[in-house]
């Protein structure tokens, strides 16, 4: 069980690390350009009817903010897991299968 345990929760660590990365990646990311509103206009100026281009072209790019948006709420549901996955294995590993605390009322 040594070498399962040790490798599970490396594992779990190395993926627990990465979505952290990406979501503040992101986040990052949406405050220095979505959250401050981005202008569309200098991209599309030659392209004839290039308003209602550039509207289209806006409500495409915040349709795929709001799906990355639910990938980072996803991906924070699977930190949730993992970190009480971790939990389960250091548990395991020590044999304790249920901690039960009982603290009597005052």
């Amino acid at each position: 069980m040594s070498k399962k345990y040790f490798w599970a929760f490396q594992a779990l660590r190395a993926v627990n690390e990465s979505i952290t990365s990406l979501i503040r990646q992101w986040r990052e990311y949406r405050k220095r350009t979505v959250d401050k509103g981005l202008d569309w206009s200098t991209h599309i100026t030659t392209i004839p009817g290039s308003r209602l281009v550039d509207e289209q072209c806006q409500e495409r790019v915040m349709q795929v903010v709001r799906e990355i948006e639910q990938r980072m709420l996803d991906l924070e549901e699977i930190l949730v897991m993992n970190h009480k996955r971790q939990d389960e294995l250091v548990a395991s590993r020590d044999g304790v299968r249920f901690l039960v605390l009982f603290v009597p009322p005052l």
